[in-house]
């Protein structure tokens, strides 16, 4: 038992993090709730297309951010601005991602509380991620590259109309 307190500790900071993920998807979707919506119709309708949008851009995004930080001081400074950004993008993303996968995990619920939805879509994409290795290494990655090209391609699509819509993104139709 000399590990005991150390592997609390680390599933302590686990749990953590994923309650703060699950807050900062929250007020994403509270403060850029368009944003999360037009990401979640992306994810909906072109999920292929979102995560072949999104590799490149992530894998650019991270490795400019992460040359950027070698050099010198003005450098390492715009490197945690992009990289600020790029954690930003993320977040929106996987809100998007999570409002999807919630919207597909529909309950009667959820009619007066459409929040409830982004909750149980960031339980799921939360629980998959935290799987040893798989959810690590494969997961986690996809469904983050995913969440960046949909909200890529989300930001640079027309919107649809309040009324086709539903609060947080998802159809009014139940089927």
């Amino acid at each position: 038992m000399p590990y005991l307190g150390s592997t609390l500790f680390v599933v302590t900071v686990v749990l953590l993090i994923l309650a703060s993920l699950l807050g900062a998807m929250l007020l994403a979707s509270a403060l850029f709730g368009s944003a999360v919506e037009r990401t979640a119709r992306a994810c909906e309708h072109r999920p292929k297309t979102s995560l072949l949008v999104g590799l490149p851009v992530t894998t650019i995004a991270a490795l400019f951010c992460a040359a950027l930080s070698k050099g010198p001081g003005p450098a390492r400074s715009l490197a945690t601005v992009l990289g600020l950004g790029l954690a930003s993008a993320l977040i929106l993303g996987l809100a998007g991602v999570a409002l999807h996968v919630g919207a597909k995990l529909w309950s009667r619920y959820d009619v007066d509380r459409p929040y409830r939805r982004l909750v149980r879509g960031a339980i799921v994409v939360e629980l998959a991620a935290a799987l040893p290795i798989f959810g690590w290494l494969l997961v986690f990655p996809l469904l983050a590259s995913m969440g960046i090209g949909a909200l890529v391609i989300g930001l640079f699509s027309r919107s649809p109309s309040r009324a086709e819509y539903g609060a947080l993104g998802t159809s009014t139709e139940i089927g």
